[in-house]
């Protein structure tokens, strides 16, 4: 079976701390599971027609299945290959509430992608002067 890959945005510490976590529990579990740096290859992606702005905006996850998941579907495929966390996954891809889950999602995620773009803009005009 090949394993879940995620595609993240290491560049946003919230995410970064998050994925950083579930790689400790995957690992800890000895689960097969590929973690990637959207930073270090932005085309990963493009054969979904997925490019690095979306994977900065929200998570990507392929699963075992070979399918692109992206936002609480991805999180739910993440946490249905980690111990301690299948139940969520179980709960966030229920009908009823997938749209419960996918609402604060949306909103953390504009908030998120908002805020790192302004911080690498930032780090960038320091670099530049």
């Amino acid at each position: 079976m090949p394993p879940v890959e995620t595609y993240f945005n290491s560049r946003c510490p919230v995410c970064s701390t998050e994925i950083g976590r579930c790689r400790n529990v995957a690992e800890g579990a000895g689960r097969a599971m590929a973690w990637h740096d959207i930073n270090e290859m932005p085309d990963a992606l493009a054969r979904f027609g997925v490019d690095i702005e979306a994977v900065r905006y929200r998570l990507h996850v392929i699963d075992r299945d070979g399918q692109l998941r992206v936002g609480v579907p991805a999180f739910a495929a993440l946490w249905s290959e980690l111990p301690r966390h299948r139940w969520l996954a179980r709960i966030a891809m229920q009908p009823l509430l997938l749209p419960v889950w996918s609402v604060p999602y949306e909103i953390l995620a504009w908030v998120l992608y908002r805020w790192n773009g302004r911080r690498d803009r930032l780090a960038n005009q320091r670099d530049a002067a």
